[in-house]
């Protein structure tokens, strides 16, 4: 029997603001996955179908600079995985390839049989085996700002306390600003671009870090799984982004072993969030990868 955080009800902490976009934005909700999760998602757009994944603690409102000029060329659908944002959080499943698996049937469920993917920190873990075990789906990649578990050192102390049962969640208990103001403040460029008012209420709710959490304790699992994902390269096309003062080109040397057509850009004037830092920027590596037709 699944067991679910009893207290989670969709509230909304942020979408009012991102409808507004564009009239042809909206909030919607999909169940998937044996477990039935239920994800939060934000569509709207014209043209093929651009799936955007954002990391932790961060939520679908990341992308909210740079949808509406994407929104010009594709359907974009910028979703919460299982956990984050204003998706429910069940107490399992946080391994990459189930979370994967969650979003391969959200896009199925919308009728899109080959669509595009961006993942940035956590959701460049979800999208590279997204890309790995749908490959006939996927037409092109590009993955964001994170080592992927089991292809790359992880290097922050952050992922081994994150990793540590109970304890995170004692310890942060309504403290949640204090840890999450710290990692922005850390990994952030210019951190005065970013919404964190946002993020901290969307994970001051109860069992809302408890989730988040889930995802670096399940990267053993996740370890094991990309190691077998490592065996077969993958074939569409693979960008890779990296903030000025963050990663750079590092995510390059990490995915040419695994990818067969690996491209790499920098985002000037951004640390680890490119799309809250310097969205211009990032439009402009973006859009060229993702509208060029040869390859796809």
């Amino acid at each position: 029997m699944l067991i679910w955080d009893q207290d989670w009800t969709p509230q909304g902490y942020s979408y009012t603001y991102m409808t507004q976009l564009t009239t042809n934005f909206r909030n919607e909700y999909a169940i998937v996955n044996e477990d039935k999760v239920r994800l939060h998602y934000v569509i709207g757009g014209k043209g093929p179908a651009l799936l955007l994944i954002p990391g932790w603690p961060q939520t679908a409102y990341t992308w909210h600079k740079i949808l509406p000029a994407l929104a010009k060329h594709f359907t974009c659908i910028a979703v919460d995985p299982r956990g984050l944002g204003d998706s429910n959080r069940p107490l399992t499943g946080y391994d990459t390839d189930n979370v994967a698996k969650d979003l391969h049937e959200l896009m199925q469920s919308l009728g899109h049989r080959r669509y595009k993917v961006v993942g940035h920190d956590v959701g460049m873990w979800i999208a590279y085996p997204l890309a790995a075990n749908y490959p006939k789906e996927i037409e092109r990649v590009v993955l964001s700002e994170a080592g992927i578990p089991g292809l790359d050192p992880l290097r922050s102390w952050h992922f081994a306390f994150n990793q540590l049962l109970d304890l995170p969640e004692a310890l942060v208990a309504g403290k949640e600003r204090i840890y999450l103001e710290w990692l922005f403040n850390s990994f952030a460029y210019r951190a005065t671009d970013i919404a964190i008012e946002e993020y901290i209420n969307a994970y001051s709710k109860p069992g809302a870090m408890r989730a988040g959490f889930a995802y670096y304790r399940a990267i053993p699992q996740s370890i094991e799984q990309n190691k077998k994902h490592a065996l077969t390269a993958l074939k569409m096309p693979v960008l890779t982004v990296g903030g000025q003062y963050a990663r750079g080109l590092s995510l390059k040397d990490m995915l040419e072993p695994v990818a067969i057509n690996v491209s790499a850009s920098i985002v000037p004037g951004a640390g680890h969030y490119p799309q809250e830092e310097a969205p211009d920027a990032l439009l402009k590596v973006l859009l060229p990868f993702l509208t060029e037709k040869r390859g796809a």
